[in-house]
């Protein structure tokens, strides 16, 4: 599989917490943590200020039995799915580099599937990684999304033996606890654990705080703070320079100041530590108290200084709750207790002017999403719609979704409706999520809105949403002005795959399939060059069917397994994101009766479509699997199969949608002779969708020749034939010629339906299109036997009327995971007796990817060795039929 796209990671979240210098080694928890090494997960749940972080970092420094850590900090963004996933792949992946293909491939779509579904594909590599990993998820409670957890407890109870995962959390998670605990899957460190023993607490103050107390009084703040740490830290810092003066009835009566409430100790405590730090270090604390990570230039920014390194570096040496965030001591947080309290230090304005600094700084040094925060927080809606407007392409491309739904959410609603392109990115995000009511609404919006004076930029958006929506909603035809007008309002790459497919789509819908080759083959060079894989796969798919109608079949093969090839995890499994593309092989498998092939294609394509959410795709398989099941002769699934689909399809609100499920329903009626049931799918279809199909179309011809109209019927054939011959439609003239055939001979005019049938023979021949032929059904087979002289082999492998042709899936037990493409080219040359390097010479792949694909073939055939395979794939049928490479 080609890289990931490169997307901008903050470093720090999956670096190692920095310890400070003479931690306590605290043995007893040690061995806690150690002892989890057995189950799962380990749970370590406590307030702020209890050393969760310093705990497990010390414990992971001492690991010695091949246990490496990797190390997330979670923070309250991470509940978008997409961004979840990517912070945790890239921090597996600072121990086992070649995990999470799969994952993240699935990102980056219109509708990237839920964070459960991406934690399974993630852990089916981790599965076959070597490397052992503690994984440590920091600040889980900052997420708070009940998808997150479904994720972490598919995690949990699918979690491979060479994985454990450490949760850090100020409160306990929701997740199924109880029942982990009952089945002992999980550990757990509470507050109460963490809590300092009086040796650790003397260890702390006198080694790590270098503070010089006797053994009574470091035992008098020990009981005083209950051995919480934060408070030990706090009582260090504020009392360290005058303690050793003070005499015992001083010490009694300073620790008798504070109780052991933890929040009137941060108050006390905080307030003590601020009080004894100079006037130009208290004002710098509140000032950069605003900010989640600092670093010098930073703080410069907010503060108006021009020292904030040495600032910074005072305040580490000097431990005041500053936690060094990598090793070249650029980033740095405020422990959150004292964060806190700095910034209840603050009046509006104030705060309100530091956001403001804040944003301009972070914008100019690129981090865009952490400056609209900024902005929003300092009021700056101006500013907000101006870093909307520039990070929205880049978050597109990372399939946050929902982080961009939220950003919208954040800016006032008025501004969002009086913003043509913002009300239109908002209906669109809210149409991916199914919010269609909502979308709707904010669609009106954009219709509302004077575009006229607005910025080419912001109209390529609002074209680039009525295109989508004619595309999908409307007139398919009204799809291809607007996406032209896009592109010449000058899109940006991403925006202009994405038109580009759209356009090729319309322009498909709209009979212009020369034109759609050239836009969509555009699309698919263009994805391949930015590295937008969902984009590039789609703009493939649509190509193929395109090809398809253009008579290419070979060419539109070779691009599908080569892209199936291209696409696969580390352990050589089929990304999700190959779905689509599985799904259009399907399609190109059927049309040359390798009814077996397409069958495990549509199958496989199915299955990672459903994974990725991808409705079109899913709608697109299904109808082809009805297809396949209906010629075997397996007509009450192939009904089932399609009665699903269409539930789908019209849950989904869609008119495209639901006449791709409507056109194949007719299609099955016709081959089974009821006419009246076609009649009726037609009319319907055509009430609810009059755009989506007209009457010019093969299929109504069809129907019109079913109903004893063949002059009608040839009407329609003449446009669609002069159609196809101008648009260069090989493949489509076939279907045509047929018809028109089959219309000349109910009308008396045999010869001329035998040169009709003649022309369609010599083009299926030629690209090996054989259902065409086949679906019409023993009203030709009479004919073809009269044309048999034009391509004899074709002609005798065509089967007419005989489910036959794919009868033969039904001898053997049906397999309970189907063979892939590539597994499935392989299997059709173990009769040769072809060793494993001539087998890889043959498909272009290495010895080890054959001997893998051997491995899953006798799994899935449930053999042991070649020879069982041969005789289960003759039994299946798989070595019975040739497909379009053998024609």
């Amino acid at each position: 599989m080609p890289a990931a796209s490169s997307v901008r990671l903050i470093k720090t979240k999956i670096g190692f917490p920095h310890l400070p210098a003479n931690v306590v080694v605290r043995e007893r928890l040690f061995e806690l943590l150690d002892s989890g090494l057995t189950r799962p997960l380990t749970l370590i749940s406590a307030p702020a200020g209890f050393g969760k972080t310093t705990l497990t970092a010390s414990w992971l420094a001492t690991q010695r039995d091949g246990w490496r850590g990797a190390w997330l900090w979670l923070d309250k963004d991470d509940g978008d799915s997409a961004r979840f996933i990517r912070y945790l792949v890239a921090a597996v992946q600072t121990v086992a580099p070649d995990v999470g293909r799969a994952a993240l491939s699935s990102l980056g779509g219109a509708n990237p599937p839920g964070a459960r579904d991406l934690v399974m594909l993630l852990l089916c590599e981790l599965a076959d990684a070597k490397e052992r990993m503690v994984l440590v998820l920091d600040e889980y409670d900052a997420v708070e999304r009940p998808e997150i957890d479904s994720a972490l407890t598919y995690l949990v109870e699918h979690i491979p033996e060479q994985l454990r995962l450490v949760l850090l959390s100020r409160k306990t998670p929701v997740l199924p606890l109880s029942a982990w605990r009952a089945a002992q899957r999980m550990s757990q460190i509470s507050a109460e654990d963490l809590l300092f023993s009086l040796e650790e607490t003397q260890c702390f103050l006198t080694r790590t705080m270098a503070l010089n107390i006797d053994h009574e009084s470091g035992r008098k703040l020990w009981a005083r703070t209950e051995g919480w740490i934060a408070g030990l830290q706090m009582a260090a810092l504020s009392w360290r320079e005058e303690l050793p003066s003070l005499g015992a009835e001083e010490v009694r009566a300073r620790l008798a100041g504070f109780g052991a409430d933890h929040r009137y100790v941060v108050d006390y405590l905080a307030g003590e530590v601020l009080r004894h730090q100079p006037e130009e270090v208290r004002a710098f604390l509140h000032q950069t108290a605003i900010l989640d990570r600092l670093c010098a230039g930073l703080c410069d920014a907010v503060t108006g200084r021009t020292d904030s390194k040495a600032m910074i570096d005072r305040l580490e040496q000097g431990n005041v709750f500053l936690l060094r965030l990598d090793a070249q001591r650029c980033w740095y947080r405020y422990h959150q207790l004292f964060s806190n309290f700095l910034r209840n230090g603050l009046d509006a304005s104030t705060e309100q002017q530091l956001h403001r600094r804040a944003c301009t700084w972070l914008e100019a040094h690129g981090y865009g999403k952490q400056a609209f925060e900024h902005a929003i927080a300092g009021r700056d809606i101006p500013a907000a719609v101006r870093l909307f407007r520039s990070e929205v392409e880049e978050a597109q491309r990372r399939g946050e979704i929902r982080t961009l739904l939220a950003w919208l959410d954040s800016l006032p609603d008025t501004v969002v409706r009086e913003n043509a392109d913002l009300a239109a990115h908002k209906a669109w995000l809210l149409y991916l999520l199914g919010r269609t009511a909502e979308g709707q609404d904010y669609a009106r919006c954009v219709d509302r809105s004077d575009n006229s004076a607005v910025p080419d930029a912001q109209q390529v958006v609002v074209r680039l949403f009525h295109t989508y929506l004619a595309l999908n909603w409307g007139d398919p035809k009204k799809a291809v002005p607007l996406a032209k007008d896009a592109l010449l309002k000058g899109c940006s790459p991403f925006f202009r795959v994405l038109t580009l497919s759209f356009l090729g789509q319309a322009q498909t819908l709209s009979g212009q399939y020369a034109a759609a080759l050239g836009t969509l083959r555009e699309a698919f060079e263009l994805g391949q060059t930015l590295g937008v894989h969902s984009k590039r796969l789609d703009a493939l798919a649509h190509l193929v069917w395109v090809m398809q109608a253009q008579g290419q079949l070979r060419e539109a093969l070779a691009l599908c397994r080569n892209a199936i090839d291209e696409y696969v995890d580390s352990g050589g499994r089929p990304l999700p994101i190959a779905g689509m593309v599985h799904v259009a092989l399907g399609s190109l498998y059927y049309e040359s009766d390798d009814l077996v092939a397409a069958r495990n294609c549509f199958t496989a394509g199915l299955s990672l479509c459903r994974q990725r959410g991808i409705l079109y795709y899913v709608l697109i398989g299904q109808r082809g699997l009805a297809k396949v099941q209906h010629a075997c002769g397996e007509r009450a699934a192939a009904w089932q199969t399609l009665a699903i689909a269409r539930d789908l399809a019209e849950r989904s609100g869609s008119p495209r949608r639901r006449h791709l499920i409507a056109e194949a329903t007719a299609e099955l009626q016709l081959q089974e002779d009821n006419v009246l049931a076609a009649a009726h799918t037609l009319h319907d279809m055509l009430e609810k969708c009059p755009s989506a199909v007209g009457r010019d179309s093969p299929l109504y011809a069809r129907l019109l020749l079913a109903q004893n109209q063949p002059a009608l019927a040839a009407k329609i054939l003449e446009r669609l034939e002069q159609s196809a011959r101008r648009e260069g439609s090989s493949g489509r003239l076939i279907g045509i010629h047929i018809l028109q055939a089959l219309c000349e001979v109910a009308s008396g005019r045999s010869s001329a339906g035998l040169k009709k049938l003649e022309i369609a023979v010599a083009l299926g021949a030629t690209g090996a299109s054989r259902r065409p032929f086949i679906d019409q059904g023993d009203k030709l087979k009479t004919l073809l036997q009269r044309v048999h002289h034009v391509a004899p082999d074709f002609v005798e492998s065509l089967h007419i009327g005989a489910p036959e042709s794919g009868l033969a899936l039904r001898l053997g037990s049906p397999l309970t995971e189907p063979l892939t493409h590539g597994e499935l080219e392989l299997v059709r040359l173990l009769p040769l007796g072809l060793r494993n390097q001539e087998i890889a010479d043959q498909l272009a792949i290495t010895v080890g990817t054959t001997k893998q694909y051997l491995n899953h073939i006798f799994r899935k055939l449930e053999v042991r060795n070649r020879t069982e395979a041969i005789a289960r794939a003759h039994k299946l049928g798989i070595l019975r039929i040739n497909g379009p490479t053998n024609s």
